[in-house]
């Protein structure tokens, strides 16, 4: 990833409570590609996206 030293503690600590998170962590050279499959219903991020916005309203 492009973290020097790894994730910081905050992001680190919401991934592991929603690992959904870690789908949507892409390198910088991703993050068109990935914004692009986020609107792609049934796609990886798409799912990972639903289960973020769900972990965030509190339904895990």
């Amino acid at each position: 990833m492009g973290f020097k030293g790894g994730l910081p503690a905050e992001v680190a600590a919401m991934c592991e409570r929603c690992p959904s998170i870690f789908a949507l962590i892409v390198p910088p050279s991703e993050v068109t590609a990935c914004r692009e499959k986020l609107t792609v219903k049934g796609s990886a991020q798409h799912q990972a996206l639903e289960a973020i916005e769900k972990f965030i309203r509190g339904g895990e």
